[in-house]
């Protein structure tokens, strides 16, 4: 799933959507990054989930590539 977070550069602050926090993204939590992405941690959850969830993630990215690659075929 795809989502977009609005970030306050000047702030530091990074704004979820209020379904997010509902969900459980509502205290201190761990992230994961590199220079290309950012993985936020649902708090509690443990990382034998964390590569579950990345690799469904990583599927929903390779789905958009080849619709992303036949949207320009057919231009």
């Amino acid at each position: 799933m795809k989502r977009r977070l609005n970030i306050n550069p000047k702030a530091q602050i990074v704004y979820l959507p209020k379904d997010l926090v509902e969900d459980g993204f509502n205290k201190d939590t761990d992230a994961y990054a590199n220079l290309y992405t950012l993985t936020i941690v649902k708090p509690g959850a443990g990382l034998e989930e964390v590569k579950k969830s990345l690799a469904m993630v990583m599927r929903d990215i390779d789905m958009r590539i080849k619709d992303e690659a036949a949207d320009k075929a057919t231009v």
